[in-house]
């Protein structure tokens, strides 16, 4: 019965993998006869193998808000239950399964199937296969790190080696049982030498020509900094972060961007999106609930970030007055499907951050200006006399969190990276019916558990107990 089970899953696996069609095109109708080169290229387009985590995560953060009552319809007893259970760090998040943790291995099952395969490929030549090999383990990385962030603490040095990571699956076959965790600091070794390992054989920049899902040395350093960033090694993360801006320093000047028509849904504002975005370095979607676009209000603490009269963010991506009806909250409604993948405002920042934490305020600020000039109307630097490096930090931490809201992943391990550092820990408030509760960035509400599937094939696998 157990063997008949999974491979039912499998099949229903295969069949998830079969029926998918959109934008970057259909997979391979038999990834086992596969034999030539487009082929592979075929899987690396494929949607399924470009999708990564969902957006309830956000639902755990500091950047969403959920008023009592709401008369346009967005109070927090009118959201969906896996949104509630989110909001208010319920025990028990999604009801059945996990969407999470089911599609970020989806793709590294597609990534594992080309590691094994593509070097015996009947065409192409060395390079063409050495390619593809080097974006499917950066592909891998980049799944095994978002799990990470669901799943998992944040990297600690003093505790990484015995703290539970997630299951590294490297092989294609999706029957496997008896797995368990590696640690937090294995998984870390395990990205950082795929990342490594691939970066020689990927293109110099993403391929317009074909689409920025696919993976490029630019992202691959994009990608190394964030990671770095990740672990506080300041040094190496800045080095890679300068190395992506040197190849893609295009940053979008949103004064050139405008409200098309702010009472619609969708296509509210003109900014491009996808390939023809020059922001875009890695483009990743949520395979699932594609935007947080309209799904809640923005937390008042993170509106008063924003100067409302000239910062373009504010103007083009927040709006009062939602599907027509004037709201007491401003809601986060870009309209678009966003990128939670790598764009160059992330890399600038990283630069920033690693500058200011190593004591360097002028390029610090050099980077942050960078960014600052394109998202303000008549916009005048800020004055440095006198800035000290926390001061700085603060200030970048600050645009971090104005120019990164609401893309899955970010501001959940941003929390949690930020738990160690006394000076700008934050912790998470919710009040709801007038009783506020605080979680701690530490606490292990901010980890999804291991789905009860998984735990029941691998019932020695640790899971994570949802106390605070």
């Amino acid at each position: 019965m157990k063997q008949y089970i999974i491979q039912l899953a499998s099949l229903l696996l295969i069949i998830s993998f079969l029926s998918c069609d959109d934008y970057l095109g259909k997979a391979p109708k038999d990834t086992i006869t596969m034999q030539k080169i487009k082929d592979y290229e075929s899987l690396l387009n494929y949607s399924q193998a470009n999708k990564t985590m969902g957006v309830y995560n956000c639902f755990f953060t500091d950047d969403v808000f959920f008023p009592d009552k709401d008369p346009g319809g967005q109070a927090l007893n009118q959201a969906t239950a896996i949104i509630q259970n989110f909001y208010t760090f319920q025990e028990r998040l999604y009801p059945s399964g996990d969407n999470d943790w089911t599609d970020c291995y989806k793709s590294i099952s597609v990534h594992n199937t080309i590691l094994e395969k593509i070097m015996t490929a009947i065409d192409g030549t060395q390079k063409q296969k050495k390619s593809i090999y080097a974006e499917s383990l950066l592909a891998r990385a980049f799944e095994f790190s978002q799990l990470l962030t669901l799943y998992a603490k944040a990297y600690n040095p003093e505790t990484a080696a015995n703290d539970a990571g997630i299951p590294l699956i490297v092989e294609s076959d999706i029957t496997q049982t008896n797995l368990t965790r590696a640690s937090i600091k294995e998984v870390y070794e395990k990205i950082i030498s795929d990342v490594e390992e691939a970066i020689p054989s990927l293109p110099d920049t993403p391929s317009r020509n074909v689409n920025a899902f696919r993976g490029s040395k630019v992202a691959a350093w994009a990608f190394l900094a964030r990671i770095y960033l990740q672990q506080k090694n300041y040094e190496k993360a800045l080095d890679y972060a300068e190395k992506a801006i040197e190849a893609q320093p295009a940053i979008l000047n949103l004064n050139n961007c405008k409200l098309t028509n702010p009472n619609v849904t969708s296509g509210r504002n003109d900014v491009p999106i996808r390939d023809l975005n020059p922001e875009s370095v890695y483009i990743r979607f949520c395979s699932f609930v594609n935007t947080m676009s309209g799904r809640a209000y923005v937390e008042p603490d993170l509106i008063n970030l924003f100067n409302k009269d000239t910062d373009r963010r504010f103007k083009l991506f927040m709006t009062d007055k939602y599907k027509n009806i004037q709201r007491e909250y401003y809601i986060w409604a870009p309209g678009f499907d966003a990128n939670i993948g790598i764009a160059t405002p992330e890399v600038y920042l990283i630069a920033a951050e690693c500058h200011a934490r190593l004591n360097n305020i002028p390029k610090a600020m050099e980077y942050l200006e960078a960014l600052r000039e394109n998202r303000y109307e008549n916009y005048t630097a800020i004055p440095t006399t006198g800035l000290t490096k926390n001061g700085a930090i603060k200030l970048i931490l600050e645009e971090r969190r104005r120019e990164l809201m609401m893309i899955p992943g970010i501001r959940l391990a941003d929390i949690k990276r930020l738990a160690y550092d006394p000076d700008f820990k934050q912790t998470v408030k919710r009040t709801i019916n007038g009783k506020t509760t605080i979680v701690q960035p530490t606490s292990n509400l901010l980890l999804i558990p291991i789905p009860d599937i998984v735990m029941e094939f691998n019932p020695d696998m640790e899971q994570n107990i949802r106390k605070d």
